[in-house]
């Protein structure tokens, strides 16, 4: 095993060599400044108007004495609205203030990210894993999103896991839940970690049991419970990718999870005796209920204010049911081809690591010259481009269905603690890659990329390569490929091709926190809050569709409880809409003309506001209305 140098993948104790830890002690410190510099430096870089317009304004109406889903509808949980309100009172209100709490968040994250590799493999690739997954997060966009809390949470629930598995300590696998629960307060796909978890927990079981009291019942309630659970979990994922079926999401979301649930099947089928059931569900459901047990205090502390004001119909309905909606409106699925060729390059790579005779070992050497060549040709050719982001995004799919598979046959050959180590690593990374579904364009990736080097580091460390040069090289070209091509391009072109850095505007306006934006955005937008300031009187506007961030910048409310129009009920919407206006002494209404999400403004609504505001004034994208 190339990484079995390090002494807790076999449960012993580190010899104490002060000068190694004083080594080790000055490279952590080297890589988290590194990091965080690396981070810093791109915080305030580009922006997705709506993006920083929903953030925002739902972190005003909390300000307001509004509650998320009772009063407006919130499009995550409400966890992080209640956070950027606090960032919004701590540091001002404009956009730079939440990226100013994600930045603490990301240092804490980059600690944690070298603690969890450091369990899994030598300090010096530790550190280096740590650089690569810094490397592939928040500089890449660094909005305050609840997909980069979802990723800070799962690794801080990594993180305890692993000192669970060491030390056996059951407080670490109460904090894993608690970060767990909290996830699911920033996002609904905090659940996916969640789930990774109690599958381990399942495999954990078998693992920890094996040898102990073995007996050969004829009838084994345990493996009929297994096999249910396990057959319930993929019918659930099924059902989800059933909403917007394609073969590639089948491909790349459920045959992972099936890889997953085989593993464990297997192990199950394959033992010959089996311990008493009784003491087999009993260790099981105490791991579960602990687990468990952290994952709901956050929630029932969250949910304390709705019950106590009668708003938990309100809060489950935009939790659990108002999503189904974007599988409809916001739906983009993975693309075939691109998960072909990258699959296919993948297992070549791998047939190449593990195949190649010793004799060639020499000419290893050649990766080195060959990788920046690539770097460059991705740079320089969109098509050279696809393919190697291609490479590098099918790796979570490969890579877990080659950890799963390896698990199975190297059973006999693995100690307890590493065969946990890696199931877990893997069965979380296979997880929380579903919060690429339903829309799978490339920064979803991003957002579970550093879970996937994590995951395929741990597999690695399962058998022996022909030559540590190859796997450096691959390190060398994930890091080259994200900071020369993938960084500098931002959002737009993400996955698609390297794009020259056009974002070298600031965004003046007040409330925008300097954001350094493209040219033409930041032009418009100090028109647009300029007309609104000259024409807008009272405490309300009205911005449709998909254009949140105009309340907020214009430091007006909303006077409706919609902040994408594609969730809204659309029976009665249009009389609903114009008796808010109404209500509210609007005299100014904002209509996009390019929404991102929902369409067009309906014609009979606009018909209405037509009529009602005659006066008008266009910008690149925009509409602008008022009365006299």
């Amino acid at each position: 095993m190339p990484f079995a140098s390090n002494p807790d993948l076999l449960g012993t104790d580190p010899p104490v060599n002060s000068k190694k830890r004083t080594v080790e002690r000055l490279l952590f410190v080297l890589v988290i400044l590194s990091s965080a510099w690396y981070m810093g430096k791109n915080l305030k870089r580009g922006w997705v108007p709506h993006d920083e317009g929903t953030l925002a304004q739902s972190a005003e109406r909390i300000l307001q004495g509004e509650l998320p889903h009772r009063d407006f509808d919130e499009i995550y949980t409400g966890g992080l609205s209640f956070l950027n309100a606090a960032a919004f009172r701590v540091f001002g209100r404009d956009f730079a203030s939440m990226r100013y709490v994600l930045f603490a968040f990301a240092v804490g994250w980059a600690i944690c990210i070298y603690f969890v590799a450091s369990r899994l493999m030598p300090f010096p690739i530790a550190a280096a894993i740590t650089l690569l997954a810094v490397t592939w997060s928040i500089p890449n966009y660094s909005a305050a999103l609840p997909s980069w809390y979802n990723l800070f949470f799962a690794t801080f629930g990594l993180a305890a896991l692993l000192r669970f598995i060491d030390l056996g300590n059951r407080r670490y696998l109460f904090m894993s839940g608690l970060c767990g629960g909290i996830s699911f307060l920033f996002k609904l796909s905090g659940l996916y970690f969640i789930a990774g978890v109690l599958l381990f927990l399942l495999f954990r079981e078998q693992v920890m049991n094996r040898g102990v009291a073995q007996s050969t019942p004829r009838r084994n309630p345990y493996r009929v419970f297994l096999i249910l659970v396990l057959s319930g979990y993929l019918l659930v994922l099924l059902s989800v990718i059933a909403k917007d079926f394609r073969i590639a999401s089948l491909a790349y979301f459920f045959v992972p999870a099936l890889a997953i649930a085989a593993a464990i099947l297997h192990r199950e089928l394959t033992t010959g005796g089996q311990p008493d059931c009784s003491r087999r569900f009993v260790f099981l459901f105490r791991d579960v209920a602990v687990f468990v047990a952290g994952a709901f205090l956050p929630v029932f502390v969250f949910l304390l204010p709705y019950a106590a004001q009668g708003g938990l119909n309100q809060f489950l309905y935009g939790v659990f049911v108002l999503p189904g909606k974007r599988f409809e409106n916001a739906s983009l699925p993975p693309g075939l081809v691109g998960l072909a060729v990258g699959v296919f390059i993948d297992i070549v790579l791998i047939a190449l690591l593990y195949s190649i005779p010793p004799s060639f070992k020499k000419f290893f050497w050649l990766a080195f010259l060959a990788t920046p060549v690539a770097i460059v040709w991705g740079r320089l050719s969109a098509d050279v481009y696809k393919v190697e982001w291609s490479t590098i995004w099918a790796s979570l799919p490969v890579c877990v269905i080659s950890g799963s598979f390896l698990l199975s046959r190297m059973e006999a050959n693995l100690v307890p603690l590493q065969q946990q180590k890696v199931f877990l690593t893997i069965s979380v990374a296979a997880a929380c890659g579903l919060i690429q579904l339903p829309y799978a364009s490339a920064i979803y990736f991003v957002y579970v990329a550093p879970l996937v080097f994590l995951a395929v580091a741990a597999v690695l460390s399962l058998k022996a390569a022909p030559s540590p040069v190859l796997i450096a090289a691959g390190y060398i070209f994930c890091f080259g490929f994200v900071v020369f091509n993938l960084t500098p391009g931002f959002l737009y072109e993400m996955g698609r091709r390297y794009s020259r850095n056009k974002q070298t505007a600031v965004l003046t306006v007040p409330r925008g926190g300097k954001l350094s934006i493209l040219p033409a955005s930041a032009d418009q937008y100090s028109n647009l809050m300029r007309i609104i300031a000259k024409h807008a009187s009272g405490e309300y506007i009205y911005a449709t569709p998909d254009c949140p961030e105009m309340y907020f910048l214009s430091a007006h409310r909303n006077p409706t409880r919609t902040l994408f129009e594609f969730l809204d009920d659309s029976r009665g919407r249009t009389e609903r809409i114009l008796n808010s206006i109404r209500d509210h002494n609007v005299n100014l209404v904002v209509l996009n003309e390019n929404p991102s999400f929902s369409g067009p403004v309906p014609e009979d609504l606009k018909a209405a506001l037509d009529q009602e505001f005659p006066n008008i004034q266009r910008t690149v994208s925009f509409e602008i209305r008022w009365r006299p």
